[in-house]
């Protein structure tokens, strides 16, 4: 026994050094927003964010009580919770518990009835998740779940410590004589007690070589736990404490093109690459993933796969290249996506997907490693200042359309309302009918509006959304002083992108930003617009920027719904879980078949709703959902919310 001292510090030498590296690769991010620059300063600064009380009740209620999983899957909840208590009180209130009696601190011992039923009957519930995790593994072959030895080795090894710590036990019952009749309440060890019982073993040998096994197989896994899948037990939590945490989920505002790669990224993103468990619960809602059946196109892959290529970049000991395979298919998976967020709102660890890999995009374009035909785009930015590269004195193309519109409309100095009109809908000819009919409604409405005409630039969201954010500054600097110059009170958007971009990137102050159904819904409550019954039936999809990137779920339903005697209905995946078009996070410059085959299913899915017409509120998902329609041969309207109200205005 005079070895167990050593081992114990030996296991809890190895685990301090194994949190100590972990904790030393996420202060090699950065704190944006924050003077702290070295890795004690940031190490504090976190430090002193863990000191927030408030977040500890939220805590609670998204690790202990698993909140987010419940709504997902209540029977994986039952068992994540039953394991996640039951390993708390075994590996900890156990054998501290034991711990305590031998100090004579308190009196209970493993024959007291209650603490030997209760660690008999916690081993037991982990012995049944445990058997579950590995059956949906290897026997159902689960596709959510990577079956690597990095996942089921971890998990057999908890097996045998919990078996060889159930023979522990029966083995004791067999080597003490005299025991009180409330070890009768340890039923697993008895039961182990039976099994063993016809061997007629040296019972105290063979209690001691178990002992050992056991003692040496729990240090290993505790010396283990920081290197492997289980770190995620102290990373997970510390990745939902710091959700919507200032400064930690605040982009940066200035360039990183100077920045070392891991620099890029801030603490708790590289906390998040720690925090996933693989659970594949993204797989399930990713809609590449739906077409492609790839891993590396999922949120998962993507952040294995920069975990990996940061760790080999930045090694304790050592530095080494990453392999231009594995550079290769991150890349591809990197942009092989919308950025539609669909993985955001099921994520049990609340990993904030969308911010993330926006970041690793800029870091790929500041590496060179992003797809080059994405080069095109950037040079009809920088050319005519929009993503599809007209001449900017086009812009107003679909203004000469209406007869019914003010001549000085994109003449205006000065103007209470304006109205943002976006690349998209100023310049595809398949869409113009949505800013047609948004202005139309506005000015009936009796608002003051302008347009800035040639004078709009680009909100630099395709930019950023494909890693060049450096390029986007001097859009956001022009279009500032465009407001600036108008004195707008109030700008208003069809595109979700570029409202995105403006209440994330723009940081204006003193100005209210609105999306168009945010707007016509509030002209509507006033009485500034009176609306009539039309006839058909109506599904509506829910644009990724505007709903689960924005949070703007009911402003289009209650413009929606204001239509006298309207027969809607809603998809059976809508707002947080709703369908992505396939047309967002540029996409559809580099992969344009991958889009397709996302809105095509998107098509599916409306036909399946029995509408006759397809209602969005997003230019894109538009241009997507028409082209979707051509290739499925589908006879479903589409049609833009602002086309709607129009139809059923009475003016």
């Amino acid at each position: 026994m005079h070895l167990f001292p050593v081992f114990i510090v030996i296991a809890l030498g190895a685990f301090f050094v194994g949190i100590f590296l972990r904790i030393s690769f996420w202060l090699n991010g950065n704190i944006f927003y924050g003077s702290a620059k070295t890795k004690k300063g940031k190490l504090l600064f976190l430090i002193k964010e863990l000191c927030n009380g408030g977040k500890w009740l939220k805590l609670v209620s998204d690790v202990f009580l698993q909140k987010k999983l419940i709504k997902l899957d209540p029977f994986r909840w039952l068992v994540h919770v039953l394991f996640f208590f039951s390993f708390l009180e075994l590996f900890f209130i156990g054998s501290i518990g034991n711990k305590l009696t031998k100090m004579g601190i308190w009196s209970v011992t493993k024959d007291t009835a209650w603490f030997a039923f209760l660690n008999d009957f916690c081993g037991l519930v982990i012995l049944c998740g445990l058997t579950l995790m590995l059956l949906r593994r290897l026997v159902f072959k689960n596709p959510q779940l990577v079956n690597t030895g990095k996942e089921i080795v971890p998990l057999l090894w908890l097996l045998v410590i919990v078996i060889t710590g159930y023979f522990v036990e029966g083995l004791r019952l067999h080597k003490e004589i005299s025991l009180q009749e409330s070890a009768s309440f340890a039923f697993m060890g008895n039961i182990c007690s039976a099994i063993l019982t016809p061997f007629s073993l040296n019972w105290s040998k063979s209690h001691s070589v178990m002992w050992w096994t056991h003692m040496l197989m729990t240090f290993g896994f505790i010396a283990y736990i920081p290197y492997g899948k289980f770190f995620h037990m102290f990373s997970s939590p510390l990745s939902i404490f710091l959700s919507n945490s200032n400064p930690f989920t605040n982009s940066p505002q200035g360039s990183l093109a100077n920045e070392r790669s891991i620099n890029r990224f801030s603490v708790k993103e590289l906390i998040e690459m720690d925090a996933c468990t693989n659970c594949g619960e993204c797989l399930v809602w990713c809609e590449a993933h739906d077409v492609v059946h790839m891993e590396h196109v999922t949120p998962r892959g993507k952040m294995n796969n920069l975990k990996e290529i940061l760790k080999k970049e930045n090694g304790f000991f050592n530095n080494r290249k990453p392999d231009e395979g594995l550079m290769q298919e991150y890349s591809k998976g990197v942009f092989d996506c919308t950025l539609c967020g669909r993985c955001n709102p099921v994520c049990p660890v609340n990993i904030d997907t969308v911010s993330i890999m926006k970041k690793m995009r800029e870091d790929l374009y500041l590496r060179n490693e992003h797809p080059k035909k994405l080069d095109l785009m950037r040079d009809a930015n920088e050319e005519e200042h929009n993503i599809l590269g007209y001449p900017n004195e086009e812009r107003t193309l679909w203004v000469d359309f209406m007869d019914d519109v003010p001549d000085d409309i994109c003449e205006k100095e000065k103007a209470e309302v304006l109205y943002y009109v976006g690349c998209m809908s100023s310049f595809s000819p398949a869409i113009q009918n949505i800013p047609q009919s948004f202005l139309r409604i506005i000015l009936n409405s009796g608002e003051d509006v302008a347009v800035l005409g040639e004078r709009e630039w680009c909100c630099g969201f395709p930019l950023i959304a494909g890693g060049m954010r450096d390029m986007a500054f001097k859009f956001r600097e022009h279009n500032i002083n465009e407001v600036k110059r108008l004195g707008a009170k109030k700008i208003v958007f069809n595109c979700p992108s570029c409202y995105l971009t403006w209440k994330q990137f723009y940081n204006i102050e003193g100005i209210v930003l609105l999306h168009s159904t945010e707007y016509i819904n509030t002209l509507i409550r006033q009485g500034q617009i009176n609306l009539k019954a039309v006839e058909g039936r109506f599904v509506y999809h829910d644009p990724c920027d505007l709903a689960r990137n924005l949070g703007v779920y009911e402003p289009p339903r209650e413009v929606i719904n204001s239509i006298p005697g309207i027969n809607y209905r809603e998809f059976e995946h809508n707002r947080d879980k709703g369908f992505c078009c396939g047309g967002g996070g540029v996409l559809e410059p580099h992969n344009s078949d991958l889009g397709k085959s996302i809105n095509r299913k998107l098509i599916r899915t409306a036909e399946r709703s029995e509408a006759d017409t397809l209602i969005t509120a997003c230019p894109q998902c538009m241009r997507m959902s028409l082209t979707g329609k051509k290739e499925e041969e589908s006879k479903i309207e589409v049609m833009d919310i602002c086309e709607l109200i129009l139809k059923a205005s009475t003016i």
